[in-house]
């Protein structure tokens, strides 16, 4: 039997671009809420690029950004003993941008505490951080399954399209891959960027 003061975890489906609005009004309500976020490397247009007589600097910069980790969902800690969809329908009506409780037809579906509590321990230690250091920089690391012997595609460049074996990672950002062209292997030194999972 659920206790007056014991509550559960329910996760929210938002609307495209309302996640942080729709955060900061359940948290200013009183109600917990948890959006567990990655940190990835991301191109933005280069504003202060100049022009020289050599080459033009580059149009676009790594920059590093902050995202949610599941993009549109958020949890949110209810008292166990109200009907979420009585406190879903008053939140919904109070803020545009809550699409609906992830569930069922017989009601919202409750997140086990261990799984939120998993996400926010891994989220801590760095789990979901997709960058790395490289000297003074910060660059994207290698995907988890990014191991030698996994067979890749290559996304981008001379070699596009092509499927590959990634034979080693060098450093944090470039990867050695053996493509078969004209009937023997050849060795490419790549940009992990350019790698696709296969």
């Amino acid at each position: 039997m659920t206790g007056p003061s014991e509550s559960a975890w329910f996760a929210l489906l938002i609307a495209p671009r309302s996640l942080t609005r729709v955060e900061d009004y359940i948290q200013r309500v009183g109600y917990v809420s948890f959006m567990p976020r990655t940190k990835c490397m991301s191109k933005r247009p280069n504003r202060s690029r100049v022009r020289t007589t050599r080459r033009t600097q580059s149009a676009y910069v790594a920059v590093v950004v902050t995202a949610p980790l599941l993009p549109r969902y958020l949890f949110v800690q209810l008292p166990a003993v109200e009907t979420p969809f009585g406190v879903f329908g008053t939140l919904q009506a109070r803020i545009a941008g809550i699409q609906s409780f992830i569930g069922t037809g017989a009601g919202p579906l409750r997140i086990p505490d261990l799984a939120v509590e998993r996400l926010k321990s891994r989220e801590a230690d760095g789990e979901f951080d997709a960058t790395t250091r490289r000297g003074r920089r910060l660059v994207a690391k290698a995907a988890s399954w990014m191991t030698p012997g996994a067979a890749v595609r290559i996304g981008t460049g001379p070699f596009a399209e092509l499927d590959a074996l990634l034979e080693e990672l060098i450093g944090a950002d470039r990867a050695k891959v053996s493509v078969s062209m004209f009937g023997q292997s050849t060795m490419v030194d790549t940009d992990i960027k350019h790698l696709l999972r296969v």
